[in-house]
């Protein structure tokens, strides 16, 4: 029987179904006396492609650009307060105006939510504070990189929720096709060992093996 590496449950069941397709397709002419119909390998092959399209389905995974440009936005936002902060409150006078348009009072957001909420709601004060702010280091290009970055933050966002959308009806048609392909391996397995009884071409219906990978360990490092 073939050994296969077992990366993944689907993927063994995907090899258990040819290697049972196999040996029905070679011991045809005797499952036919137990009952098999030409229609048992048709629905098997269906099930196998099944299967298969659905392991071929892929959905970008989006989740590690939303985390580099939610710490982008952070680190943005993080540099517009500490210059809002010196636009605000000067070496011998407090601009209260610039506290409350810049919301120096406000407390950092965390949440993507709070992240997007503070990029709008600021904007319009970046736009009229934006010399003094480029004064104190948050320059003209970083001004515009908070509001580009807080865009694109945003379309991604929603891209994310299509996608885990996308993900759950996968998962639900994977595994019906999944549960579909397993039956007829299983009946289709006990046929076969049905129709050989105790002789050995029982034995082409058993399941494929799954390979044990042995792990080496480094070799030990001698004390000089």
């Amino acid at each position: 029987m073939p050994a296969i590496s077992a990366a993944s449950e689907v993927d063994y069941l995907l090899a258990n179904a040819r290697h049972i397709k196999s040996a029905c397709q070679k011991h045809w002419a005797v499952l036919k006396e137990f009952g098999a119909k030409d229609g048992m390998l048709k629905y098997l092959d269906q099930s196998i492609g099944a299967v298969e399209a659905v392991q071929a389905q892929h959905v970008e995974d989006s989740q590690q650009q939303v985390e580099q440009m939610r710490l982008e936005l952070k680190d943005l936002i993080g540099a517009c307060r500490a210059s809002a902060r010196l636009v605000a409150y000067g070496i011998n006078t407090d601009d209260k105006a610039a506290a409350s348009a810049l919301m120096v009072g406000k407390k950092f957001p965390h949440s993507d939510r709070g992240i997007l909420d503070y990029c709008k709601s600021i904007t319009a004060s970046v736009r009229k504070y934006g010399a003094k702010l480029a004064d104190f280091g948050f320059t003209r290009e970083d001004q515009a990189q908070m509001g580009d970055t807080a865009a694109a933050f945003g379309k991604l966002l929603a891209t994310r929720r299509k996608e885990k959308s996308h993900k759950r009806g996968q998962s639900a048609q994977r595994e019906a096709a999944v549960k579909q392909l397993r039956r007829a391996v299983h009946f289709l397995r006990a046929l076969g060992r049905r129709a050989f009884g105790e002789s050995i071409e029982r034995n082409d219906f058993a399941p494929v093996a799954k390979m044990r990978v042995a792990i080496k360990k480094a070799p030990a490092v001698e004390a000089a």
